[in-house]
Parts: C-alpha cells; sequence; structure tokens
C-alpha cells in the first residue's frame, strides 16, 4: 500500500502555534483527567480493563483484539480505536513509570503487527473501520507526542518504535485520505476528516499539504449536510446533534484561519441556530431527551469559549444551569417545520422553580438514514419535575436484539401501530414523506399540525397543541387511505414504571407517587379495547426505557385499540395537575 517515498514523511516537532493548538491542548486535557489516570491505574497495577462506560474486564494481555467480553460492538469499537491509550497516558504522567509506557508500546505494537498491512477485507469489522480508524489514528498521534513532551528520554531509547509508530501513521493517512473508504456526508466521515486534517498538520510534505486540503474540503461538504438551514443537525437525534456541533467547534479552535480558509465563516452562518436548538431542547431538569439515539443525562458547558460573547450563548448558559446563570431566553415555544421538531414550554422559570416546568416535544419526521427510529409523530411530555409521556431511547447499537429493534421501531413510541400498512422498503421515501403543514409558537397556545405519509397507504394526520395556562395537551389524530382495507389502530402511550394507571370508562388517570396526576380523556368513537401492559409479556417487548447506553428499565403501555376501521377521527386530551401550581 506504501511507496518508499512515503516511508521519508516525517511528523512536525517543536513549538509551533499549529501544533499547541491541535495537540497540545489535547493532551493537557488527557493527562488531567482524574477518571483517564484512575482507568489507566486500574488497566496497568490491577489488570482491569475498563473501557468507559463499559463494566470493567479481566484484562489478560495484548492481542485478544477480537474479543467480545460484553456482546457488545460498541465495547470492541472502542478497544481497536486503542481508547484506553488516553487512560495509560494520564496514569503515566501521574505516576512517572516509564513501565506505563512499555506496556502501551506492547498494546500499540501488538495491534499494529497483526493488521497494520491488512485491508478492509478483513472479516473482523473494526479493524479498518471508517470510525475507528480515524480516532486509533488520532490516539496513536497523542501518544507519539506524548513521549516527545512527557518521557523524552525513553523516546530517545526507543527511537526504532517511534519510527514504525510514523509509518504506521501514514497507512492511517493513506486510509482516510481515500475517497472509498470516506462515508460521506455521515458523523463517521466527520471524524474521518477531521483526523485527516489532524495528520496533514502534524507531518511534513507535499502529501501531508494534500492530506489538509482533502480534509478541508469535506469537512466543508460535511457542515453544509450535516444541518438544516434551521441549525438542526440531521442525524435525528438531540445527542448528535450537540455531538456533531462541537465536532466543527473544535476544528475551528484548533487550527488557524490559514488552514481553515472560508471553514470558519462557513460555521458561522449556522452556529447561532444550532445553539438555539440545545437551549430548547434541553429538558427542565437539565437531561436530552432520549429521542432517537440520546441518552437521558446532562450534557456539558462546551460553548463558553467560543460563543461568551453571543447572547445566544446567555441563553443557552440559562438553560444549561438551569436558572442560575446566563439570561432568559427570549422565545418560549419553538418549531422546526424543516427539521421535524417543535419545542413547547409554559414558562422560563427562576431558578428555585426551574425543574418544574412544562416541556413538550413533538419529533415529526426523520432527515437522513443515521440514527433514524420510526418516531414519525411521536411527543414525549414533561412537567412538575418528572417524565408523564416518554420516548424509548438507545439502548445500543446491536440491531439484532430485540429491545433494540423494539426501540428503534414503531413499537416503542408514541405513535399509532396501523395494521395492513408498511414503510416502503426505499428508505428515500421517509424522509419525504412527513410535513409541518401549520404551527404556531405563540406563548399561550403554541402546536403544530402534520401530515404523515409514511406508512402507505395510509395517511395520518396529526395534530398537537398546549394550553399553558391549564397546563393541557390535546392531540388530535386522524386517518385515512386511498383503498378499501379495513384496519386495526391502535394509539399508543408510553408512561414511566413508577406512575400508577387506572383506566377509566374512555380514558385514564396517573398518578404519581408524589401526588401528581395526569388525566387523558378520549373524545372519538368508542375504543374496542383499552390495554396496560409493560416490560415483556409472553416473549413480546412491550414496554421499555433506556436512560443511558447499555442500560434499560421496563416501562408502561396505554393501549387504545380501534378495530376494523376504514377511517378514523379521535382527540386525545392529557390535563395534568400539579401539586403546588
Amino acid at each position: 500500500m506504501l511507496k518508499a517515498d512515503v516511508f521519508n514523511m516525517r511528523l512536525k516537532s517543536g513549538g509551533s502555534h499549529e501544533l499547541k493548538c491541535c495537540i497540545a491542548k489535547r493532551l493537557n486535557k488527557i493527562i488531567s483527567s482524574s477518571l483517564n489516570e484512575s482507568l489507566g491505574e486500574k488497566l496497568f497495577a490491577d489488570k482491569k480493563l475498563e473501557l468507559s462506560p463499559f463494566q470493567a474486564v479481566d484484562f489478560l494481555g495484548w492481542g485478544r483484539w477480537e474479543q467480545d467480553p460484553l456482546g457488545n460492538r460498541s465495547w470492541q469499537w472502542r478497544l481497536n480505536w486503542l481508547s484506553f491509550l488516553s487512560y495509560l497516558m494520564a496514569y503515566q504522567y501521574s505516576s512517572k513509570n516509564n513501565e506505563v509506557i512499555d506496556f502501551s508500546r506492547e498494546a500499540i505494537e501488538s495491534w499494529l503487527n497483526t493488521y497494520r498491512d491488512t485491508d478492509t477485507s478483513y472479516p473482523f469489522e473494526f479493524i479498518w473501520h471508517d470510525h475507528a480508524t480515524a480516532l486509533r489514528a488520532e490516539q496513536l498521534v497523542l501518544f507519539t507526542y506524548y513521549c516527545h513532551e512527557h518521557a523524552p528520554e525513553w523516546a530517545n531509547e526507543h527511537g526504532e518504535f517511534l519510527d514504525y509508530l510514523e509509518q504506521s501513521l501514514v497507512v492511517h493517512g493513506q486510509w482516510l485520505a481515500k475517497e472509498s473508504f470516506y462515508s460521506e456526508h455521515t458523523n463517521h466521515g466527520l471524524e474521518q476528516a477531521r483526523v485527516l486534517l489532524l495528520l496533514g498538520t502534524v507531518f511534513e510534505g507535499a502529501l501531508a499539504r494534500e492530506w489538509q486540503k482533502v480534509a478541508i474540503r469535506r469537512i466543508s461538504s460535511e457542515l453544509e449536510f450535516s444541518f438544516t438551514s434551521e441549525g438542526v443537525h440531521v442525524e435525528n437525534s438531540p445527542a448528535y446533534h450537540i455531538f456533531v456541533f462541537k465536532v466543527f467547534s473544535g476544528i475551528i479552535k484548533d487550527y488557524p484561519a490559514e488552514v481553515l480558509g472560508d471553514l470558519a465563516e462557513q460555521f458561522d452562518q449556522f452556529s447561532v441556530k444550532a445553539l438555539n436548538f440545545i437551549t430548547h431542547i434541553l429538558r427542565p431538569d437539565g437531561k436530552l431527551p432520549p429521542i432517537g439515539d440520546t441518552e437521558q443525562l446532562p450534557t456539558s458547558d462546551a460553548y463558553r469559549e467560543m460563543f461568551c460573547h453571543m447572547p445566544e450563548y446567555q441563553h443557552l448558559r440559562y438553560a444549561l444551569t438551569k436558572g442560575k446563570q446566563g439570561e432568559v431566553p427570549p422565545k418560549l415555544n419553538r418549531v422546526y417545520p424543516r427539521s421535524g421538531y417543535a419545542i413547547f414550554r409554559d414558562r422560563w422559570p427562576d431558578a428555585a422553580g426551574y425543574h418544574l416546568a412544562l416541556h413538550l416535544i413533538a419529533k415529526v419526521g426523520c432527515s437522513s438514514r443515521y440514527h433514524h427510529q420510526q418516531d414519525e409523530g411521536h411527543i414525549s411530555l414533561y412537567a412538575g419535575g418528572e417524565d408523564w409521556l416518554i420516548d424509548s431511547g438507545m439502548y445500543n447499537y446491536i440491531n439484532k436484539d430485540p429491545v433494540r429493534r423494539y426501540m428503534r421501531g414503531r413499537a416503542g413510541h408514541n405513535v399509532p401501530l396501523i395494521s395492513h400498512s408498511a414503510y416502503e422498503h426505499d428508505f428515500e421515501h421517509r424522509k419525504n414523506a412527513w410535513k409541518v403543514t401549520e404551527h404556531s409558537e405563540a406563548k399561550a397556545g403554541p402546536g403544530l399540525s402534520m401530515k404523515l405519509d409514511v406508512l402507505r397507504p395510509v395517511t395520518q394526520v396529526r395534530s398537537v397543541s398546549m394550553d399553558a395556562e391549564n397546563l393541557a395537551v390535546m392531540v388530535s389524530d386522524s386517518f385515512s387511505s386511498d383503498d378499501d382495507e379495513v384496519r386495526n389502530i391502535t394509539l399508543q402511550w408510553h408512561i414511566p414504571k413508577n406512575k400508577t394507571i387506572r383506566i377509566e370508562g374512555q380514558g385514564a388517570m396517573v398518578e404519581s407517587p408524589n401526588g401528581n396526576r395526569m388525566l387523558i380523556e378520549i373524545d372519538g368513537p368508542k375504543p374496542d379495547n383499552i390495554n396496560l401492559t409493560r416490560g415483556v409479556q409472553g416473549g413480546k417487548v412491550f414496554s421499555f426505557i433506556s436512560y443511558k447506553a447499555n442500560h434499560y428499565e421496563e416501562s408502561q403501555l396505554l393501549s387504545i385499540v380501534y378495530k376494523g376501521c376504514r377511517s378514523l377521527e379521535v382527540n386525545t386530551r392529557f390535563t395534568l395537575q400539579l401539586l403546588g401550581r
């Protein structure tokens, strides 16, 4: 794969501005992390390999790169991009024990000796995996500079190994530069381009400069594709909106203008809108909603350095700190008709009652194939410091797992199940089969209507509105088709497991342990059945939620069943009765 002259490529040395920005800052962050230090000690001293956020496993020596002790692809991915090198660098820095570097060298040599000269035909997924290759190259770059900067005597004694490491980085650079290897217009492709830019910056020579040009061109294309004109990331997940936005922000911070060209200006054109989306999508408890592949966890403030001078950052800071700092955002409700989101609140409270606000999210449709779930028309409802209507979350990326399949499918969302209907085999249909037909961001009564043609041959029109004064949410559904087929239609409402649910006539009462309540009233034809299920019954998954990766718990499902319908119109009203309001 390598031409002879390519082996002459050398890493830059010295304290240039470029290297200080893209290397020194990252190394300082790695070695100053107490978590990294702890995990490094656990691996080196206790022989426990803990690839955060996974549980620790017994370390049995390097060379078992294709092992799968936890039955999880994400764990294998982390192992094969050598994520543990950050742990070992932090532990070596604190302990000053060069045996830790020897231990790291053994790991690197084991992987490179086994796989460097293979190609994508190798049967194990994570050797030349698009994302793993990029992150592994970054780890190896940082480890090389760590040795020169923080263990110079060791580096002088191991020049042959470091030369081998440099050559191997060139191999990684050539992989990342290949058009056929590039995963265009995905977060993986962005990471490939980001690390190719890093390699093009740290290496000397004409090929490195060409890598820079290729990387900048790709990053520009990724930026244009990744966010809608409304500043919302297209991969159907609030968590990936934040992740990708942070990647772009990091690129802009890490490289000087002469490298970036027009990229910084291009980034500025959408960054304000991207910040605003984060401000509104954050829940009153400070966490992200588990929509799409998102964990219900807090997010960090990684925006101050770049955006602190902007009023939009002060609005975001208000949401991030739950009213303790920053300024109250000027808008209460936001609808993103091109991106497929609507976010409504009853108020922006001060810090004392911030977590008690009402927060309603409607997810209208998907914008790309990546991280999509069958959640067209889903709504989530949080109020009074707790969840009432919930989504399913992410769980993991193992598509054969029945719980993962449930969470990605319609059964895992507050959307109807419709018999004798199906998604088109061509995924492109789904991207264009939803539309926000009208919407309002009015303070007292926001709402939207959506037309959904995702399940052929049925058309669903769902309208969602909120009465902020009376703490009520109204959902109106109508179903029609262009054939004469009779269908069963089941409205689904997923509710947390800690709620007590009583079916009462043509509706239900939902009560939380602290006395808050939600009344569900159905206006329309009498349902054939109203069922309450939870977890798994008879081997079938009915209702689960995943708040964080690789964990899930039971939730409850209230099913409103209509049988033998040619068309249907039904209204559902959710009225909250909150103590102290």
